[in-house]
């Protein structure tokens, strides 16, 4: 559920229709009864995001659908290793799920990066812009100097929870001479990244040893928009954090990443 704020109308008017009553009531707006109308909107949208009843601890938790309580909010699709294949596979991804991805008009590439759980976000996307020529490889965002998860280059596809039956079939089916590995995203990046995640690789090799405290959330539901923050892809924090404990999760991982579910209208 997300409301467009539009200037040119009163600021609680804005959120149609629930705000819509308040308007047409004059309801003023620093009221006990607009304050109450306040908390309880919040709390409102909080339960909307899926939020209300996740543990505190990310540790000895599972996914709801296997007896837990971690909501998935989304899925990436990573393959890796090989750069030789990444060309073909992102081209062939592309191809066979546009219909998926955004409008035309706004890109194959995802409005967020990689430590966005996306509940409200329904399209595919690629978590990087699209493969031209002789591209230059990261490690997740990070220079090749720098202490990012990866220690090989790597590529992610973005997938809402209804669409990953397919997509993750495909990926899987055509992986080339790449390593593809599934997880969800659930805030709780240590173990989505290890314990709970898929590796399918090329000819059975050893998969990718990933640098676990070098991912920046470990509180359910939560993540960031990392445009919001300067420097490589960590939620404007410093990594290797000491443990997967929630007191040591980076500070800038909040509710839903904090995307519109997770936004306080101030009315």
């Amino acid at each position: 559920m997300v409301y467009e704020y539009h200037p040119s109308v009163a600021p609680h008017c804005a959120f149609a229709p629930v705000f819509r009553l308040l308007c047409q009531f004059e309801i003023p707006l620093c009221s006990p009864g607009m304050m109450l109308f306040r908390v309880t909107l919040l709390l409102v949208l909080r339960g909307v995001s899926g939020h209300g009843d996740l543990p505190k601890d990310c540790r000895n938790q599972t996914w709801a659908s296997k007896g837990g309580q971690l909501e998935i909010e989304s899925y990436h699709i990573h393959y890796t290793t090989d750069s030789s294949g990444f060309k073909a596979l992102y081209e062939g991804f592309v191809s066979k799920f546009q219909s998926l991805f955004p409008p035309s008009s706004q890109g194959n590439q995802c409005p967020f990066g990689p430590n966005y759980g996306g509940p409200d976000y329904k399209y595919v996307c690629s978590l990087e812009g699209a493969l031209e020529e002789e591209f230059t490889l990261t490690r997740d965002g990070f220079p090749s100097s720098g202490d990012g998860p990866w220690s090989v280059s790597q590529r992610a596809f973005f997938i809402p929870p209804k669409l990953i039956d397919a997509t993750w079939a495909w990926a899987q089916q055509n992986q080339g001479v790449t390593d593809v590995l599934l997880h969800g995203n659930t805030g709780c990046m240590h173990d989505d990244h290890s314990i709970r995640a898929t590796w399918v690789t090329y000819q059975s090799r050893t998969a990718t040893a990933l640098t676990l405290a070098n991912f920046p959330c470990n509180v359910p539901g939560t993540g960031c928009i990392d445009s919001k923050y300067p420097g490589p892809p960590s939620c404007g924090c410093t990594t290797p954090l000491k443990d997967d404990s929630p007191e040591n999760s980076c500070k800038n991982c909040v509710a839903n990443g904090g995307g519109p579910l997770s936004i306080e209208i101030n009315v």
